[in-house]
């Protein structure tokens, strides 16, 4: 484990497949201190786990715009909740 690795936000409790992550929108500093101190490959492995809240996410994309996984020219956070979004594929392939 790299020791600025997020801890699993995921409730494994939930019902729904359609997002691995918190849907929080909620932003805890030393999260994100975490998330910066992390590689680009790091952060993006750390989205793919499902270790990021969505405040997370939105966060990581507005830092760092080019490393967030695109769905059809959008960041795959969003384009799932799209119908022709298909986010487990683009998920497991890497850019």
């Amino acid at each position: 484990m790299i020791d600025h690795e997020l801890p699993d936000t995921t409730n494994t409790a939930r019902t729904d497949t359609c997002a691995p992550y918190s849907r929080s929108l909620e932003v805890d500093p030393e999260r994100i201190a975490r998330l910066e101190a992390m590689t680009a490959p790091e952060r993006v492995h750390a989205a793919r786990s499902g270790q990021l809240t969505l405040g997370e996410l939105l966060r990581w994309a507005a830092r760092y715009p080019h490393d967030v996984p695109l769905i059809n020219g959008e960041f795959f956070f969003i384009a799932q909740f799209m119908p022709d979004g298909e986010p487990t594929e683009a998920l497991r392939t890497p850019r």
